[in-house]
């Protein structure tokens, strides 16, 4: 892991800040790594996935690290392909960004290995960071989050806690998300929104279904598929918080899940 000194957005007062990219296989990921500056018991570590379209330092990740570490969690995010950092496309906007994903994704399956080995990359290298050797794990990410996020999980057996949804089996190269939801053990809040313009309601709904873990709630808003409102925000903080603090203090030996 190689600290960077540029390219990290200001932190919230009483939070580090800092910019990092880690090699694998000769690619940059590139990432940001907050952390409350003052311990709230044993580490708890969220990562964070940011939606198709968006970046890792984006309005809708920030405003979720100000309220994870002002309840004392530490948030990492990275870019997925094709977006922020890793862009070698010409730039482009929000909605021009989102339809150029969705196409990614439903040409190539959005490279969905290339990402998920990304993360697991990155989990291991966090793993050699001071003071987050024993972090307890957690995963917050909706729509693109969950496309890649649930492999992720799934994959991570360590991971306690997660935050889902927004994503269909029906879509295109979406059918690996029963699978995955099948091996998935980590205590789950599942987000849908009803009115969802881009994934089907049924195909969501299984997607919940297929979730593993006894330990799961759905949750359905009203609305479109993008937003998130101030009792989604609550909710997903208070959720993560809860789990990941509880798990820390039955297992405060914890350790991040290896790479597989």
């Amino acid at each position: 892991m190689r600290w960077l000194k540029t390219g990290a957005p200001d932190a919230p007062p009483g939070v580090r800040v800092d910019a990092f990219e880690v090699l694998r296989e000769g690619r940059r990921i590139p990432g940001l790594l907050w952390r409350p500056m003052q311990a709230h018991g044993p580490v708890a570590l969220v990562l964070v996935q940011h939606g198709g379209s968006g970046h890792k330092g984006d309005a809708s990740v920030l405003e979720l690290v100000d309220a994870l570490c002002a309840r004392g969690l530490s948030v990492v995010a990275i870019d997925g392909l094709i977006h922020g950092d890793r862009r070698t496309l010409p730039p482009a906007g929000r909605e021009a960004l989102l339809q150029q994903f969705l196409a990614f994704w439903q040409t190539v399956g959005g490279e969905r290995e290339t990402l998920v080995a990304d993360w697991l990359h990155v989990i291991d290298a966090l793993g050699a960071v001071d003071g987050l050797a024993n972090a307890v794990l957690g995963w917050c990410g909706l729509s693109m989050g969950t496309a890649y996020g649930m492999t992720v999980v799934a994959r991570c057996p360590s991971m306690r806690a997660a935050v889902l949804g927004k994503w269909s089996a029906t879509h295109a190269n979406s059918r690996h998300l029963l699978s995955d939801a099948a091996q998935v053990k980590a205590a789950t809040l599942f987000v849908q929104h009803w009115d969802d313009e881009l994934f089907d309601r049924q195909g969501t709904l299984d997607v919940f279904s297929a979730l593993a873990t006894p330990d799961k709630r759905l949750v359905v808003y009203p609305g479109a598929h993008f937003g998130r409102s101030p009792e989604e925000l609550a909710l997903t903080v208070d959720f993560l918080v809860q789990r990941l603090r509880g798990a820390a203090q039955a297992d405060p030996m914890a350790q991040p899940c290896l790479r597989v």
